[in-house]
């Protein structure tokens, strides 16, 4: 995992809400059970006639299935390896790419200028789930913290992080 400076505490970890992970297992699901209900269909309309196709639907049906467990894992790899570590120096963001590839980014508090919730849409209204913009001075990138759970705590958390570490400078 990351390691951080001797002299620097871990105040918060934030991931994506949970809810959408949820809802790319659930597709995935729905995607698993859709041959399993077509396959009636296919024997009502008398298209599997031939016994020996039926084995090598089943085959098909395994590599399908098999193809999906591997996308899960992917989704949920990807889910639980995307995380923002805030620290009383620093906000690092750690965006998994893949199964084997990741970005590390790392902004030091007394560099952000603004900080910006965005919510949009019902659901994410009803959940509380939303972004956060952590614009900087220098010519670094914005941080995004997408889908995140509670996001005007996550703003709050971070400006009083930056608060604590400028009063602490002075």
């Amino acid at each position: 995992m990351i390691q951080l400076a001797a002299d620097e505490n871990l105040i918060a970890v934030f991931r994506k809400h949970n809810f959408y992970f949820a809802v790319k297992i659930f597709s995935l699901i729905i995607l698993a059970l859709l041959p399993l209900f077509l396959y009636p269909v296919l024997l009502t309309v008398n298209a599997i006639a031939v016994s020996g196709i039926n084995y090598l639907l089943l085959f098909f049906y395994v590599i399908f299935i098999t193809l999906l467990w591997i996308t899960g894992f992917v989704f949920w790899t990807n889910y639980y390896l995307d995380i923002w570590i805030l620290t009383d120096k620093s906000l690092i963001d750690v965006d998994q790419i893949g199964l084997f590839s990741r970005e590390v980014a790392s902004l030091r508090l007394d560099k952000i200028q603004d900080i910006k919730v965005e919510t949009i849409g019902i659901l994410d209204t009803m959940l509380h789930i939303g972004t956060v913009h952590v614009q900087t001075a220098g010519n670094e990138k914005e941080f995004v913290i997408p889908q995140v759970d509670s996001p005007d705590q996550v703003k709050d958390l971070i400006q009083s992080a930056c608060n604590n570490l400028r009063a602490a400078g002075n």
